[in-house]
């Protein structure tokens, strides 16, 4: 691209602060709004329509402004309003209900918003340096890496300000003045100083295009040294499958993210090797090799994570994160078939990944662009297999999960746990859990278990009877004391649908009311004791989770087991009464391996 800097001009540089102190304001009022609750706050998709053309389309301008004629400008910006607008409706409309504006977590969407604007931007400026639709590959290239320095110089920029400004306080405070500190706490304050830096950044390295270029040359050749280590890695990792297997990589549950992440890395080394491939940043003879040799190696890691996430698929069903590696491996296996044609091609050296990049550019859009409207939502999609698999008996109701739903599934999450609840869903067992899900307000709460689900949940010893008053108890009352409560709650069966525990009724202390010793079914927790006082049960005690082991368990199901008076009395100090548990009792908690 061509230097700039005797075209930018003084008023330039004026009318970039002035869009940063106005993108500042308004992004102000937009925090003011989502503290106070009031409108656009008070409706999600509102706020993200409004909020995402005012995070983007500023910046947009500020970069854009002295390189687009007024025309291309305009045009410009209204592609990015238009764009931010409906993706940030789109997001906003199908959360309502799952999420506010609260608990609302933009960070994915802003990441990929940022990412189709940065592509895009560096697309429409390279072709209007050129003249022409299509630029040659080295003038992408050069506005691409160009905005990848300004982007990193920004970051650089305001975070010093902000340190220095914090270093000021932090002096200021030695001698009991605060005004600093609490002046950059201050919104009003913050967030105009942060844009208006921002603006500031862009300005000067646009202005200095000579040294940013410098800055990009230098990182570029650093970079460009580590492909030859990466190269050998991925080989070697790529030739040690044969003997280790893919079992190992499967066991890690993070297989295909790791191996696409490697892919990316060669990738970017790649290109930081070849440059924008003209004879006077033609490589050194060694990075030659690697660069041959590495992009041969992205074919091999995207087909295993294409592999495992297939896998994946077929066991569990799609969900969000899943569609979102697809579109990783979609976008990877692109790279990865252009980068093996470059290899193999017999004109000059890895041309084809000119165009490769080219090309891959707009599938990356376009995958966002489908990613984050309804064409292609994972949300939906997820809801849509995970709902499948039910009605099909792939996986139980007992087993399913409503609250993946409730918070991860969006509106069409919320449709379908409505659709259970109503009985549109025909599967039995579904609609009380469906409510259960719903009535929750945040990720971490669990469903509260009722007294029809607490009868599913525990169940008898095998010729026993439990206590009727038992299982008419709400165990999610409050207790005698919080201790107890805490220990009560150890036990999923006993406020958790779908949880299970057995068991097992014996008088235990002699009065001649029996008690009830639960044993969960599904995890190596301490069994509970349950005694009758007053007319209610109470929790009584736990034994060592030991007793949970396969082994004890037997022994208790077939009632060869016997109390034992204990040989220490209880120490009673200050009113406390404190027991006393002999060394030779001490029972480990793990259970017995067995062959």
């Amino acid at each position: 691209m061509a230097e700039v800097s005797t075209a930018v001009t003084r008023t330039v540089g004026v009318r970039r602060l002035a869009i940063g102190l106005l993108q500042g304001f308004f992004l102000f009022l937009m925090f003011q709004a989502k503290e106070h609750r009031v409108w656009p706050a008070s409706d999600l998709a509102t706020f993200q329509a409004l909020l995402l053309p005012l995070l983007f389309a500023p910046l947009a301008a500020i970069h854009a402004h002295s390189h687009l004629p007024a025309r291309r400008l305009g045009a410009w910006l209204a592609v990015v309003v238009v764009a931010c607008t409906m993706v940030g409706f789109f997001d906003g409309y199908k959360n309502g209900g799952a999420l506010d504006v609260a608990r609302w977590e933009p960070g994915l969407l802003l990441f990929a918003t940022a990412v189709g604007i940065f592509i895009a931007e560096a697309l429409i400026l390279a072709a209007q340096a050129e003249g022409q639709r299509i630029a040659r590959y080295s003038a992408y290239f050069d506005a691409a890496w160009k905005q990848g320095v300004q982007v990193a110089a920004c970051i650089g920029f305001a975070g010093a300000l902000w340190l220095l400004l914090n270093l000021g306080a932090g002096l200021f405070k030695l001698i009991k003045l605060t005004f600093l500190a609490d002046l950059i706490h201050e919104a009003w304050f913050a967030i105009p100083v942060t844009t208006v830096a921002l603006a500031i950044a862009i300005h000067l390295t646009d202005v200095r295009v000579s040294l940013v270029r410098g800055i990009r040359t230098l990182a570029l050749t650093l970079l460009s040294w580590l492909l030859p280590l990466l190269v050998v890695i991925a080989a070697g990792f790529i030739v040690s499958l044969p003997f280790t297997g893919l079992q190992p990589l499967w066991d890690t549950n993070f297989a295909a993210g790791l191996v696409l992440a490697v892919a990316a890395a060669l990738i970017v080394l790649i290109n930081a090797a070849y440059q924008d491939g003209l004879p006077d940043t033609r490589a050194h003879t060694a990075l030659r090799w690697a660069m041959t040799a590495g992009a041969v190696l992205p074919a091999p890691l995207v087909a295993i994570a294409a592999y495992a996430l297939t896998l994946r698929v077929q066991q569990y069903g799609w969900t969000v994160e899943r569609v979102y590696a697809l579109a990783c491996v979609t976008v990877g296996a692109c790279y990865a078939v252009g980068y093996v044609t470059a290899v193999l091609q017999r004109t000059e050296f890895l041309k084809a990944v000119e165009y490769t990049n080219i090309a891959t550019s707009f599938v990356v859009i376009g995958v966002l662009a489908l990613l984050f409207t309804p064409v292609a939502d994972p949300a939906r999609i997820a809801v849509a297999s995970q709902v499948a698999r039910l009605e099909e008996g792939l996986i139980s109701p007992d087993a399913f999960d409503y609250k993946y739903l409730r918070f991860q599934g969006a509106r069409y999450g919320l449709r379908a746990l409505e659709r259970m609840r109503a009985g549109e869903i025909q599967v039995a067992g579904v609609n009380d859990r469906a409510a259960q899900a719903l009535a929750l307000k945040a990720h971490h709460e669990n469903p509260q278990v009722d007294r029809a689900g607490l009868a599913l949940n525990v169940t008898a010893a095998r010729g026993q009877v439990i206590p009727p008053g038992f299982l008419e108890q709400d165990w999610t009352a409050p207790l005698k004391t919080d201790a107890d409560r805490a220990s009560v709650m150890t036990l999923p069966c006993l406020h958790q649908p779908g949880e299970r525990c057995e068991a097992f009724v014996r008088d235990l202390d002699g009065n001649g009311i029996d008690d009830v010793i639960l044993v969960s079914s599904t995890a190596a927790l301490p069994p509970l004791i349950f005694s009758y006082e007053n007319g209610v049960w109470t929790f009584a005690g736990q034994l060592p989770a030991r007793l949970a082991c396969a082994d004890m368990r037997a022994l208790l199901q077939s009632g060869d087991f016997k109390t034992t008076p204990s040989r220490w009395p209880d120490l009673e100090i200050g009113g406390v009464r404190m027991g006393i548990v002999e060394r030779s009792a001490y029972v480990p908690a793990d259970c017995p391996k067995t062959e």
